[in-house]
């Protein structure tokens, strides 16, 4: 059974089912795929290898994600409580650390801090998407092309969908390198905050986020998450949500 499973997730089997104009998959395409299958023990073998890497992955995800609630922690502790530790290693506002009143942001914020537009210490692009209607722009693709759709995980460490050299040159697709900072900008995902732990391009519906100084990333993309609620009342428009990378940038 797993060796089938994995058999039908293969990318020239799915290339096959989805190639006519109309995606339906009929009884008769099922029964009529052709497909090579070797001897039973290599058949085991291949399900039980392929079986333990999405394990292993799954574990990874599963610790990326409680990595992940403790910097959200953390941050909210030192970023929004501003219980950050002072030179004496105790929590700064508790222990009595100088507030000021910030206009701007019209509460008290740390003495010496300060605010400032996301535009004054970071760069900002956005993708494209080559024609769907050119295969050859996809075919054989080793360029990972995310879409909006997958910003809505707090890491991203692999890809599903891939582009070629082909397609990148003749698109607005943009490549961004490890430790870019995503923010969905359209559709139900609008304002949702990734960190890509790969090399990737993006479509149009993605801002990519680079600040200045990597020191700042981290910083950044929970600064970015805390402020969701607020990105989410900037969004416009009748169809979807919009944001736009303007608005993103202020």
């Amino acid at each position: 059974p797993r060796f089938a499973y994995y058999t039908l997730l293969c990318s020239n089997l799915q290339k096959t089912l989805r190639g006519s104009t109309q995606p339906f998959i009929s009884y008769d395409i099922l029964n009529n795929i052709k497909v090579y299958f070797p001897e039973l023990n290599t058949q085991q073998v291949i399900g039980e290898f392929l079986s333990r890497l999405d394990n292993k992955i799954e574990i990874n995800h599963k610790i990326n994600a409680e990595l992940e609630s403790m910097a959200k922690l953390i941050y909210e502790y030192w970023f929004v409580q501003f219980d950050f530790p002072d030179e004496n290693g105790k929590p700064y506002k508790s222990s009595g650390g100088k507030m000021v009143f910030n206009e701007e942001l019209k509460r008290e914020i740390p003495e010496h801090w300060n605010v400032k537009a996301l535009h004054n210490f970071a760069s900002t692009g956005s993708g494209g998407t080559p024609l769907k209607s050119k295969k050859e722009y996809y075919e054989n693709g080793k360029i990972v092309w995310i879409n909006s759709g997958e910003v809505n995980q707090p890491f991203i460490i692999r890809g599903s969908k891939y582009i070629n050299e082909m397609g990148l040159k003749n698109s607005s697709a943009k490549v961004f390198e490890r430790g870019t900072i995503l923010m969905a900008m359209y559709g139900a995902t609008a304002g949702k905050v990734s960190l890509m732990d790969l090399k990737a391009a993006t479509n149009q519906a993605i801002c990519g986020i680079n600040p200045i100084n990597s020191y700042y990333t981290y910083f950044t993309k929970f600064a970015l998450q805390d402020l969701y609620e607020h990105l989410v009342t900037l969004s416009s428009g009748s169809a979807r949500d919009n944001l736009s990378q303007e608005k993103i940038r202020n």
